[in-house]
């Protein structure tokens, strides 16, 4: 259980990494704004940071969910991490947003409040059974949005042939 928030702590330091470094390659080229250009946070960075946010935001409504209607002692624990550790990851997230000056949403997306609602009318152990294929689901979407922003953003596939 640990590993999970680990990787939440994990995504908030990449975002963090992420934003604070400059892109010479693409950015440095003769007659352009140089600088200024550097100092532009990329739409794909904000789309990301975005998402992270509404997947921490989440991770916290269901888990407090969990708390309150988990049927199993385990579940409820869970629910309980899940609310800690998304509440530390999400306010880290915020605070290098704001640094960044990239706007951060304030609600979940429909696709999250759809799973919220969904989850809010199920109890006992469909609740518990929902709830934790739902958290295996969520945080491998996360995980591959990661590697994914990180492919992206570096191009690993060229070689330093000299």
């Amino acid at each position: 259980m640990t590993r999970m928030g680990f990787l939440s702590i994990a995504l908030t330091a990449f975002v963090a990494i992420g934003c604070n470094s400059s892109n010479t390659a693409s950015n440095g080229s003769v007659g352009t704004s140089g600088d200024t250009d550097r100092n532009q946070v990329k739409a794909a960075d904000t789309a990301f940071v975005n998402d992270l946010v509404i997947a921490n935001m989440a991770e916290v409504e269901l888990g407090r969910l969990a708390v309150e209607r988990g049927a199993s002692t385990e579940v409820k624990k869970f629910g309980q991490m899940m609310i800690d550790d998304h509440t530390k990851a999400g306010d880290k997230l915020k605070s290098v947003a704001s640094a960044q000056k990239m706007p951060v949403p304030t609600d979940l997306d429909d696709k999250h409040r759809d799973l919220r609602d969904k989850l809010a009318k199920l109890s006992g152990s469909a609740f518990d059974r929902a709830y934790m294929a739902a958290m295996v689901e969520g945080h491998e979407g996360v995980a591959d949005k990661l590697e994914c922003f990180w492919q992206n953003r570096y191009d690993f596939s060229h070689s330093l042939i000299v």
